[in-house]
C-alpha cells in the first residue's frame, strides 16, 4: 500500500573545487569528497567510497534505532563496521594491461547492538532494518555481502 504518495525524488548537485576534491553542498553545508580510490588513507577529505560505505553503515544504523524506539527498547549503542573491497581498483586508476571491473565486489558489516531487550528480538530488529534499507537493497543482489550481529 502506498497510501496514495508519490515517489520521493533527490537531486545533489556536486562540482570540483580548486583543491581537486569534489563538493556537494547539502543543505546548508558542503561535503567534501575526494576520488572513489585513495591508497594512502591519508588527508582530510574522505574518498568516494569511504563516504559510500558510511552512508551504508548509517542507514543501517539509523533504521536500527528507529525501529528500536517504535518498539520503547532503551538503547544503550547501535554501531557499524563497514568494509568492501574493488575487483580491481587498477582499472579505475586507468593502469594499462589492467582488465576487470572496478566495481565493488565484496562488502561486509558487522552490527554491534546493545539495547534492553531479547537476543531474538534485537535479532529481529536488525533484520527489518536491512529489509527496510533503500541502499541495502539497492545493493544485496550486485555485490556480495556478509553480515554479523554481535549483541551485548
Amino acid at each position: 500500500m502506498s497510501y496514495g504518495l508519490s515517489p520521493i525524488h533527490w537531486t545533489v548537485r556536486v562540482r570540483s573545487a580548486e583543491d581537486g576534491s569534489m563538493v556537494a553542498p547539502l543543505r546548508g553545508e558542503e561535503l567534501r569528497v575526494r576520488e572513489a580510490v585513495s591508497f594512502d588513507g591519508k588527508g582530510e577529505i574522505p574518498s568516494a567510497l569511504e563516504q559510500f560505505f558510511s552512508s551504508y553503515g548509517a542507514d543501517l544504523v539509523a533504521g536500527m534505532l528507529r525501529i528500536l524506539r517504535a518498539q520503547r527498547m532503551e538503547v544503550f549503542s547501535v554501531e557499524a563496521v563497514v568494509s568492501g573491497e574493488l575487483e580491481n581498483a587498477m582499472v579505475h586508476l586507468g593502469v594499462v594491461g589492467e582488465e576487470g571491473s572496478p566495481r565493488i565486489r565484496a562488502m561486509s558489516i558487522t552490527i554491534y547492538v546493545s539495547a534492553d531487550g531479547a537476543v531474538g528480538d534485537l535479532e529481529e530488529v536488525v533484520d527489518v532494518a536491512f529489509e527496510r534499507s533503500p541502499l541495502h537493497q539497492t545493493l544485496k543482489d550486485s555485490v556480495d555481502i556478509s553480515r554479523r550481529t554481535v549483541i551485548s
